[in-house]
């Protein structure tokens, strides 16, 4: 748990998006918004994020399902969406959080991000790699 708190404390002082730590190492950050950064951590760390702790600003189900397909064992968000909780807690991971929201809005909080919706047609953490990182270089 001390990974987890580690990667809280530095997403939150450095204002970053995202923070990977594992034996009290950083191996990723970043300030990118939305899952662009997630998806670019697991391509470039690939195994390394197995068994390290995530922080996030914002998870929603596509970036839970994700973070599994990373392989962390810890998550911190700031502001986390109902199915992201429940798709944590069915794969054993309990997370932390400031904030509960029935779905992640999109960048006007008009109407659900477009990978909320997205997402409700993987049926895995791997498909969801699959697909989404098709979205990044």
């Amino acid at each position: 748990m001390e990974d987890l708190k580690l990667a809280r404390n530095k997403l939150l002082e450095e204002n970053l998006s995202l923070v990977f730590i594992k034996n009290r190492e950083l191996l990723f950050s970043s300030t990118e918004k939305g899952i662009k950064g997630l998806l670019y951590a697991i391509k470039t760390c690939g195994e390394n994020l197995k068994g390290a702790s995530m922080a996030d600003r914002i998870v929603g189900r596509a970036a839970a399902l994700l973070a599994l397909y990373s392989g962390i064992t810890a998550l911190y968000s700031r502001i986390i969406s109902e199915s992201a909780i429940k798709i944590l807690y069915t794969a054993g991971i309990i997370p932390e959080y400031d904030i509960k929201v029935p779905v992640v809005l999109n960048l006007a909080r008009t109407s659900p991000c477009p990978l909320e919706e997205k997402s409700r047609a993987f049926g895995s953490p791997q498909e969801a790699y699959d697909k989404l990182s098709l979205s990044i270089k």
